[in-house]
């Protein structure tokens, strides 16, 4: 009986370690300083925003997995994540308008105009444009449809008051992918 006492004791000892080492990993939240939320929502209301992105993170399937197994990522890269810091991007709007060059990795189901396969690279205008804001984590995102000659993208931009900006394509001939980077700030550069 002693030993099973025992035994319990160590058992509800190491439970409650357990709880208060995971109890204590839970993240810090950050808020932003009022300054940083207003800066950000002067930016978007301004419809003036410059994005450089540092990552791709398209849409895993097999034939990105073939690419992967193929060898014809960078090192450092896998199918998931995908570096573009020393690859040319960018991602511009302006009033009703927006400017894209980016590397595009995935698949594409039609091939109705391919110029060049560089990417998704064209110049126009936005429609459909929606802004809503996230008070939780004070961050914005917009949405808006946009189209090449051939290829239509709704488009889901989400900004957050620490300059860290993700942006998502769904395209009706292309896998989804997304991008995360950096907002930069135009009037300055």
């Amino acid at each position: 009986m002693r030993k099973h006492l025992k035994f319990i004791a160590l058992y509800a000892l190491w439970i409650g370690g357990i709880i208060y080492i995971l109890g204590g990993c839970q993240a810090t939240r950050t808020i932003a300083s009022p300054e940083a939320v207003q800066a950000l929502e002067q930016q978007v209301d301004s419809r003036n925003l410059r994005i450089k992105l540092d990552w791709a993170m398209p849409l895993t399937t097999r034939g990105m997995a073939s690419v992967a197994n193929a060898g014809l990522l960078p090192p450092g890269n896998n199918i998931a994540r995908i570096n573009l810091i020393n690859t040319p991007n960018s991602f511009e709007m302006r009033g009703d308008s927006v400017f894209i060059d980016l590397p595009y990795f995935g698949e594409r189901q039609v091939v109705s105009d391919y110029p060049g396969g560089k990417g998704i690279n064209f110049t126009g205008a936005m429609e459909n444009f929606r802004s809503s804001r996230d008070r939780k984590d004070q961050s914005y995102r917009l949405t808006f449809d946009t189209s090449d000659r051939s290829e239509r993208f709704d488009v889901s931009l989400k900004i957050f008051p620490g300059q860290r900006a993700i942006l998502v394509f769904y395209s009706n001939q292309r896998n989804t992918i997304r991008y995360e980077g950096t907002l930069e700030n135009p009037q300055t550069e």
